[in-house]
């Protein structure tokens, strides 16, 4: 009988053992996001960084916009994107609306999208030397952006210029 004791009792203390030792041995899964996110800073060609401008990035598939506003520091973060190809946009009252396309977001990815330069709109009253509308502007500072019929290069402050074609 008292072999029959013993043999419960470090059974037992087996099995109690293995209890304890099972959620010490087992370690989380990583999570798994199938979100992205979206990150920069709005500026003007010179540099100087825009808050309240706001972003808005839209899923070109799905039609879905997500916006935010940018901080005192000109930056945004969009979150919690799914997947996907985005059009991106910044706009704030006296400037000109930015548009970059083909932003291309995957599972688990942050972009961080260069700055994103806002020309003022008074840059677009200028008058052309030649009789062709489409301008090609070289304003101050280290950015660039394409738009229709109005191209920014990085490169040193020049006089506004027609481009052929």
């Amino acid at each position: 009988m008292s072999q029959l004791i013993r043999v419960q009792g470090i059974t037992s203390i087996l099995v109690l053992s293995c209890m304890l030792a099972v959620p010490l041995l087992r370690q989380p899964a990583a999570a798994q996001s199938i979100f992205g996110a979206i990150v920069g800073t709005v500026t003007d060609a010179t540099g100087a960084v825009i808050p309240g401008a706001k972003v808005t990035a839209t899923n070109i598939r799905t039609n879905e916009k997500r916006g935010f506003t940018t901080n005192e520091f000109g930056t945004y973060e969009l979150n919690n994107l799914f997947p996907g190809t985005y059009l991106l946009e910044a706009e704030r009252a006296g400037f000109v609306k930015y548009r970059q396309e083909n932003v291309e977001l995957v599972a688990n990815q942050n972009i961080r999208v260069l700055d994103t330069p806002l020309i003022p709109e008074d840059v677009l009253n200028l008058k052309p030397r030649c009789g062709n509308t489409r301008l090609l502007l070289f304003p101050c500072g280290p950015h660039g952006t394409t738009k229709p019929d109005l191209v920014v290069r990085n490169l040193a402050c020049q006089p506004l210029e027609c481009c052929a074609g």
